[in-house]
């Protein structure tokens, strides 16, 4: 499970998503993130670049009061601002939620169970969790504080 989030400076008074409202929100343009703003958000001023990190620098630049991106990568951006992060603050609320999968071909139900019964052990055994944490935790780019998804199995033969 992934989702879109928001970052803000922290002196913008903006705590929650739905603060967003009537003001400039910077994104990247033609991904689902334009969508999700004005979904969620649908008085929101919606500026969008060619790329994230025209996005981002916008935003540090003060062209707008909110940057939305994919968490990870969003987050990604948010640990290279180094010393600057303590001026800056990620919104709790996502804006969308989005499931991750993995596609098997159909009729691999020999394969499907052994996908299924490796990510339940690895959910039940806390290795997921050790796992999530090596490579998105607070230690890494990512540096993600929490996990906020468990891994299932969609049990559709």
């Amino acid at each position: 499970m992934t989702g879109q989030k928001a970052i803000v400076k922290k002196d913008s008074g903006i705590t929650d998503v739905p603060q967003l409202g009537g003001k400039k929100v910077l994104t990247i343009r033609g991904g689902t993130q334009e969508p999700n703003i004005r979904k969620g958000v649908p008085t929101a001023e919606v500026v969008t670049f060619d790329t994230s990190q025209q996005a981002f620098q916008a935003l540090q630049q003060g062209k707008g009061v909110g940057y939305v991106d994919d968490e990870a990568a969003l987050l990604r951006s948010y640990a290279k601002l180094g010393p600057q992060k303590a001026q800056y603050v990620v919104l709790k609320q996502n804006l969308s939620t989005e499931a991750l999968a993995i596609g098997i071909k159909k009729g691999e139900s020999g394969l499907k169970a052994v996908v299924d019964d490796t990510l339940r052990e690895l959910e039940k055994s806390g290795e997921a969790q050790k796992i999530f944490v090596k490579w998105y935790g607070s230690d890494t780019a990512s540096g993600f504080q929490t996990r906020d998804f468990k891994l299932d199995s969609d049990k559709i033969d």
